[in-house]
């Protein structure tokens, strides 16, 4: 639902479209109490019917929540032989290598090699195998993964697989391993070409690696290369992409987040010529917001909005005033974060804004004074997609009646079915069944398959089974 809130701006209007398109939900209690007792849908029937639902809609059919179950279940062998039937090799490749994430995951550690071992095209075996690596090195097989690591052939996943190790040995407490793969890292990086994208995202790793370390220090000298590397393309380009962006953005938010703000001053005394936009900053406020204390949380706020209030041609002022907005709502700052929304000329995206609100104040707890901020907004299509955020942070703190109330009110019917799913995907095994069919009963079974092996242990299995019998 983040996403789909952040992105209003590309595709609201459309959004609301097939939303009405779609309809009221109904207003009686269909679905409710559809499950009986011993009442088992024929799974593989359903997968059958909903993929050519799907190809009659046009729609590309992507039964991903199949083959990693079946990899979760102990059936490797046969998650691997659908996914080489994939035709479109990217998506064949991202698939194996979920399955392997997977395999990893359930503790299957040489099924998953196993699988790595069977990848022919080196690039895409490479990616598993670093998937694998950092499974292995998550539960403690530091010297396993380093052998792994060792046997990368393309020197661009070598060095990342490092870098990643350091940080996952970092975020696990291991010091001795972290600055071990940290080293072997740095001296790789030694030989690379320093405006090599991939050589600076290994460079951003591994200032999050020093920080962690404690040594604060290397983690400066780590920043100072990347900050010269957007500093050298913004001077080219005038502009960061995307990806540059982000890896400027995750050096200043490492350093904002210890309560370091001296680059991000640095950088807005020296605006716009430095390559600290409103894209960058936002990028920096959205990171922090989950991490940063309130000390730090409301001096970067204080830098958005003085930011936007001394440029008018900022670059990414709308992305800065979402984020700056968010990170005050997120930090109690109801008033403060309602009022950035009265400067937004277009009342849908204001809408968006109050929404953001409304999730950030159901966060903390304050379930009437998101409600009633609910009904501030304009547009009732756009309170239905506000009410889901309150309705999964109700679920996320156990008022389970309260919370399925909320959704039931909801007159629309796709939130009201993403309502469903969100106390499906929240509550206990049995309870979920329930709230999963009330939304069979809104729109069909394509909204539940992800939630099949939470609803129905086993369903993958069972489908297959289902299917050969």
């Amino acid at each position: 639902m983040l996403d789909r809130l952040d992105n209003w701006g590309t595709w609201l209007r459309a959004k609301r479209d097939a939303e009405e398109g779609d309809g009221l939900a109904p207003e009686n209690d269909a679905g409710r109490d559809i499950l009986r007792s011993g009442f088992e849908p024929c799974l593989a029937a359903v997968l059958r019917l909903s993929a050519w639902c799907d190809a009659v809609r046009g729609d590309k059919w992507d039964p991903r929540w199949f083959t990693t179950g079946l990899a979760r279940s102990g059936r490797l062998a046969r998650a691997a032989e659908l996914a080489y039937t994939i035709s479109d090799q990217n998506r064949q490749g991202d698939v194996l290598v979920e399955l392997v994430q997977a395999a990893a995951g359930a503790g299957d550690l040489r099924g998953a090699q196993a699988l790595v071992e069977s990848i022919s095209r080196r690039p895409l075996r490479d990616r598993a195998l670093v998937a694998l690596l950092l499974a292995g090195a998550r539960t403690g097989a530091h010297d396993r993964a380093a052998a792994l690591a060792e046997g990368l052939r393309y020197p661009h996943e070598q060095l990342r697989a490092w870098a990643m190790l350091a940080k996952v040995a970092a975020c696990n407490g291991d010091t001795r391993h972290a600055l071990r793969f940290a080293a072997r890292a740095e001296e790789m990086s030694r030989h690379v070409p320093a405006d090599e994208l991939w050589s600076v995202n290994v460079l951003v790793l591994l200032v999050e690696v020093a920080a962690a370390t404690g040594d604060q220090v290397r983690a400066g000298e780590f920043a100072d290369r990347v900050e010269d590397f957007a500093r050298a393309w913004r001077n080219r380009y005038r502009r960061l992409d995307p990806e540059k962006e982000r890896m400027l953005a995750a050096v200043l938010a490492s350093e904002a987040r210890r309560g370091d703000l001296d680059r991000i001053d640095a950088l807005l005394r020296r605006s716009p010529r430095a390559p600290l936009d409103g894209a960058v900053l936002a990028a920096v406020l959205d990171a922090v917001a989950d991490t940063a204390g309130q000390d730090v949380a409301l001096a970067l706020a204080d830098r958005a909005e003085t930011l936007l209030g001394t440029d008018d041609e900022l670059f990414g002022r709308d992305d800065l005033l979402r984020a700056v907005t968010l990170l005050l709502a997120r930090h109690g700052q109801v008033e403060r974060a309602t009022a950035l929304t009265d400067s937004v000329d277009s009342p849908e995206v204001r809408a968006q804004r109050l929404a953001h609100i409304v999730r950030e104040v159901a966060r903390r707890g304050d379930w009437d004074r998101a409600e009633a901020v609910v009904h501030s907004i304009a547009y009732r299509w756009a309170q239905a997609e506000a009410l889901v955020e309150v309705v999964r942070e109700l679920a996320r703190h156990g008022d389970w009646d309260r919370a399925e109330a909320l959704a039931r009110s909801i007159p629309y019917r796709s939130p009201r079915t993403e309502a469903m799913v969100v106390l499906a995907t929240a509550a206990e095994p049995s309870q979920a069944r329930r709230f999963a069919a009330q939304a069979v009963v809104l729109d069909g079974w394509s909204p539940v398959f992800r939630l099949l092996d939470r609803i129905a242990p086993g369903s993958a299995a069972a489908v297959v089974d289902q299917m050969v019998s």
